[in-house]
């Protein structure tokens, strides 16, 4: 989906249900099986030559788990701001130069993969304990070392000074 930001003098809220997956094809992202459902709206608030572009995407994914590679649903909420300008004088850090057009599918499958966790678990699955070892926060560690009876404690107290 392309929008002309020449067509928008005024503000206006644009409501958006897109597919996706054939950019994923594209990009061959290993991560998202499959975009389940994409809506929201954008909001284009022009002036002068910039415009803000208001992005408010509800999406749900079907992902792949980095633990036991098991496909899993997932919602996503996406809440993105992004300034544009058709002006290369205006053209900054913060303000991204565009000609006359604006590719939206391409801007919204980037919010997605960027929103996405680097580590992907399917519910309860985060703990992956098992009898030979185990994970633990390095917090819990610490905590873990000093409460345990470790019988070399009475050492500590020992004055060797003397």
């Amino acid at each position: 989906m392309e929008i002309n930001l020449l067509n928008y003098t005024k503000n206006k809220v644009i409501d958006i249900e897109i597919d996706l997956d054939n950019l994923n094809e594209t990009y061959k992202n290993s991560t998202v099986s499959k975009f389940n459902k994409i809506s929201g709206t954008i909001t284009i608030e022009p002036v002068k030559d910039i415009y803000l572009l208001k992005f408010s995407i509800e999406t749900n994914l079907t992902l792949l788990s980095s633990l036991s590679l098991k496909e899993f649903n997932k919602d996503l909420n996406i809440n993105e701001e992004l300034f544009v300008t058709t002006n290369k004088d205006l053209e900054s850090e913060e303000t991204m130069f565009t000609s006359n057009s604006l590719d939206i599918d391409n801007l919204i499958y980037s919010f997605i993969i960027t929103n996405l966790p680097i580590k992907l678990y399917a519910p309860n699955e985060e703990s992956i304990n098992n009898e030979d070892y185990r994970v633990i926060k390095e917090e819990d560690l610490i905590k873990e070392k000093d409460n345990s009876n470790n019988p070399f404690d009475i050492l500590k107290d020992l004055d060797l000074d003397k």
